[in-house]
C-alpha cells in the first residue's frame, strides 16, 4: 500500500540584511520592476545621488515609518536617485530602470512534505 500524508507549516524567513549576495556574487534585492507613485503626504524623502539600489533599500530600513523605497538606477530618470514612502499604494510600471520594495526581504511560504519518500521530499511553496 501506498501511504500518502501531507504536512503543511507556514514558514518565515526574514534575512538580517535588506539584501545578500547570492552564490555568483551578485546582490540580490526583493524589489520589483516598478514606481511608487508621490500622492499626497506619502513620500518622506528624495535623495540623490545613490548609485546602488541596496543602498537605497538600507535608507528605507533605516528611516521611521518608511515601508517602501523606489529605486532610480543611472540610465533611469532622474538617475542615481532614492525615494523613501511611507506607502505604496500607486504603482507606475511604465518606468524604466526604476525598482521598488520594502526595506528589507522576507519570504513566507508553505513548506509541504509527504508521500513516499517524504523523509527526502520537502517543497517550499511562495504564493
Amino acid at each position: 500500500h501506498f501511504l500518502l500524508f501531507l504536512i503543511t507549516v507556514q514558514i518565515t524567513v526574514s534575512y538580517l540584511s535588506s539584501a545578500y549576495k547570492s552564490e555568483n556574487g551578485v546582490t540580490v534585492t526583493c524589489s520589483s520592476e516598478y514606481a511608487c507613485v508621490v500622492e499626497e503626504d506619502n513620500l518622506l524623502a528624495e535623495i540623490p545621488e545613490v548609485s546602488e539600489e541596496v543602498d537605497c533599500q538600507d535608507l528605507c530600513a533605516g528611516t521611521d515609518l518608511c515601508t517602501f523605497y523606489t529605486w532610480y538606477g543611472g540610465t533611469s530618470s532622474p538617475p542615481s536617485t532614492c525615494y523613501l514612502f511611507s506607502s505604496c499604494l500607486v504603482t507606475d510600471t511604465t518606468c524604466s530602470g526604476c525598482f521598488s520594495g520594502p526595506p528589507a526581504c522576507s519570504e513566507t511560504g508553505i513548506l509541504i512534505s509527504g508521500g513516499r519518500d517524504s523523509a527526502n521530499s520537502v517543497e517550499v511553496f511562495v504564493p
